[in-house]
């Protein structure tokens, strides 16, 4: 039996892997790898890969007779300069969100042509907000912002909110905070956006992050021990800590402080002092296959039943470089993924130089399982060079890293049933 069938919850495992044994028997291996790959690769039982521009708008609207956030430090002198920074390619080389997304997707997408509206007021009193559902949330800050640009008379594809990928709304007071990919009213036409919502005293940049992964298409990121307490949601949801779309701020804190954006005061009676400086980690492999940002010759195989084989994985914060990103270990129904995270990038914070291990379910919902039920020490999924996980039908054994080269050197081999 395949052990790593355990994430598999919502079939029967021993069917699965009984499947699976049968199947490679008849097919032989070499068809098995294709069709796992073609399986992992395909979007078309997941999301639609993601590549190109995709510029946000970010709207920023006032609860009824409350004030805008105030800065400190940097910022203090011109807040506006906080979101120029923070949000646009004006930004660029600071650690905000437009180098975020460019770098962790490798340059296949861009935020280019993001723009923040100005501040503009809703008739919505801060105790008035919390009747409001998220549907009205998002679409009551469009309506006043459309109005605001109508009133001014400013026309023209930058005011055209329709033009935009995605749309990321800044409530001033606290209201929640949110991302989604979903139907909105633009100019009396419905359109399919993704949407983030921001109350000011939660924004970060790993909150940030996390919320505009939604707005592109991703889920939650899970644990297969199906742990409890990592931040909410069901077991083992937000159970990931190596990946924004889990929680960075779990047990094991893997963000790191950008020192290009401090802190602010919002706003009014009972003021949210809030850090914007949070940033990191990177995504794991199974969120980057999800959006179609590893290249298929970038992903090497390992298949059960070969000789051991030895793998050198660059770190997933190396990106630009040319080597292999992610081995995978094929099964039907999903695949056992393996990367390498240093202590570098946007992966500054983890607390070690790890190799990570994922289950990867590309037509289900939830798809992205960090493998802590066999591993949880010293971290959850992750092995540390020298160590071995020894399963019935492979093994792995990170060999070394070298933070110099940012590689790690890894050998997948038969596991303990021969």
């Amino acid at each position: 039996m395949i052990t790593s069938c355990i994430p598999v919850k919502w079939l029967a495992i021993a069917l699965i892997c009984d499947l699976l044994s049968i199947i490679r028997s008849r097919i032989g291996a070499p068809m098995l790898v294709a069709m796992s790959l073609a399986l992992m690769l395909d979007s078309s039982g997941a999301m639609a890969a993601v590549h190109g521009t995709t510029s946000w708008a970010v709207l920023r609207c006032q609860l009824k007779n409350t004030p805008k956030p105030t800065f400190e430090s940097m910022y203090a002198k011109d807040p506006e300069q906080f979101y120029s920074d923070f949000f646009t390619k004006a930004g660029e080389g600071k650690g905000g969100l437009y180098d975020y997304w460019g770098q962790i997707s490798d340059g296949n997408i861009s935020l280019k042509g993001s723009k923040v509206f100005p501040w503009v007021n809703l008739n919505v009193t801060y105790n008035g907000d919390p009747k409001r559902d998220r549907g009205h949330q998002v679409q009551d800050c469009i309506d006043a912002t459309e109005k605001y640009l109508a009133h001014k008379h400013l026309t023209g594809k930058q005011y055209d909110l329709s033009h935009y990928y995605g749309l990321f709304i800044l409530q001033n007071r606290p209201g929640g905070e949110f991302g989604s990919i979903q139907s909105v009213q633009i100019n009396g036409k419905s359109y399919s956006k993704g949407v983030v919502f921001f109350e000011f005293g939660s924004l970060d940049l790993s909150h940030a992050a996390h919320e505009m992964g939604h707005g592109y298409g991703l889920d939650h990121a899970f644990d297969d021990a199906q742990k409890g307490g990592c931040g909410g949601g069901g077991p083992g949801e937000y159970c990931d800590p190596w990946d924004p779309m889990g929680n960075p701020f779990w047990t094991v804190v893997t963000w790191f402080t950008n020192p290009s954006f401090g802190t602010a005061t919002c706003c009014g009676p009972a003021a949210q002092s809030s850090e914007q400086s949070s940033a990191g980690p990177g995504l794991n492999v199974p969120n980057l296959l999800h959006l179609g940002w590893i290249p298929s010759g970038r992903i090497a195989t390992y298949t059960i039943g070969d000789p051991a084989t030895s793998f050198t994985l660059n770190a997933l914060s190396h990106p630009n470089s040319s080597g292999v990103l992610a081995v995978h270990i094929p099964a039907i129904f999903f695949t056992v993924t393996v990367e390498y995270r240093q202590q570098d990038g946007w992966d500054a914070g983890i607390p070690a130089n790890v190799v990570l291990l994922h289950t990867y379910e590309p037509s289900a919902s939830p798809y992205s399982f960090l493998m802590d039920q066999e591993l949880s020490s010293p971290f959850p999924g992750a092995l540390l060079p020298g160590q071995t996980l020894t399963e019935p039908d492979y093994s792995i054994t990170v060999n070394g890293v070298d933070p110099g080269s940012g590689t790690a050197s890894v050998t997948i081999g038969p596991g303990s049933g021969g």
